[in-house]
């Protein structure tokens, strides 16, 4: 049996009507104005992870002779269009993008993770553990 309920091109109609009342309102200011909601990234989602140079076992079994070759400047992959536009000025000015003067950032956590690690150090070195 076919449904009972309001046709299929019943319910277009009203969707398509709603839709237009809607536009008409908002076209003349009588919508309510929505102000949007703004979302910040966490820092490991704009930010690379630091290259480790991890193997997993894929490579030769010995020792490597050579240390790794630099892997250079990687902050493209991150550099959002101010950031390099403000690199382009730099290198017109000849500063260069070489950043020997910047100061490296450790975040809190960092600081209280090392705290923690050479604690745990200590009282290794102290118990005789190893």
């Amino acid at each position: 049996m076919p449904p009972s309920g309001p046709t299929h091109e019943e319910s277009v109609a009203a969707e398509v009507e709603r839709r237009a009342e809607n536009m008409k309102k908002k076209l003349l200011g009588e919508d309510e104005i929505e102000t949007p909601v703004v979302t910040e990234r966490e820092s490991w989602m704009t930010e690379l992870p630091p290259d480790m140079g991890v193997n997993l076992g894929l490579g030769p079994r010995k020792f490597r002779s050579q240390p790794l070759p630099e892997k250079g400047d990687r902050s493209a992959w991150t550099d959002t269009p101010a950031d390099r536009e403000r690199k382009a000025k730099e290198m017109q000015e000849g500063r260069g993008s070489k950043r020997q003067h910047e100061e490296v950032f450790i975040s809190e956590r960092d600081r209280k993770i090392t705290a923690q690690l050479q604690e745990y150090n200590v009282s290794v070195s102290v118990y005789g553990r190893g």
